[in-house]
């Protein structure tokens, strides 16, 4: 787990979002970035990121996921109160494009099939999910689980508010 603050004075969308250009990271949060991206590419465990308001959480996990050699080795989620195991579960396979049956536990299997798969053809999915203090005690549970199914084809990251890490 990581927690970090940037500079006061810091204003984290000074880019020209329009332009999809993400502004420059401050020396602080280039070396975090290299930290959480190591983490997830070598750890077997769930990475957690988190900090207070404006701290850069959002523009670190939008720069993770555009830094990633190939479009479809990375996922960006912003978490909302309504995003579930089921809801996550389809988001990715709505990015591998791939149908999923309704039963959650097949549903599960799948995925987990499918990233094994593509982890044998040396593929490997960055799920990052941002604003995860978002997300209910019971779905952080499910993801830190999921999370363990297959590591070495899926890496987890998620970034939110200092203290949400609690309820892992």
């Amino acid at each position: 787990m990581t927690d970090f603050a940037t500079e006061p004075d810091f204003d984290p969308y000074a880019g020209d979002a329009r332009s999809g250009v993400l502004p420059s990271l401050l020396p602080v949060q280039e070396q975090t970035l290299e930290l959480v991206a190591h983490l997830a590419a070598y750890s077997d465990m769930l990475v957690v990121v988190s900090g207070p308001d404006g701290s850069g959480k959002t523009l670190l996990a939008q720069t993770l996921t555009e830094r990633r050699h190939a479009a479809d080795d990375a996922l960006l989620l912003t978490a909302n109160n309504m995003l579930g195991m089921p809801a996550l579960l389809q988001r990715i396979a709505a990015h591998w494009q791939i149908q999923l049956p309704q039963e959650l536990p097949a549903a599960r299997e799948l995925i987990s099939r499918e990233a094994q798969q593509r982890a044998e053809q040396g593929g490997h999915l960055l799920l990052v999910i941002d604003q995860a203090e978002q997300l209910d005690s019971e779905t952080l549970n499910d993801i830190a689980h999921f999370a363990l199914l297959v590591p070495q084809a899926l890496s987890i990251v998620l970034f939110g508010q200092t203290g949400f890490e609690q309820a892992l």
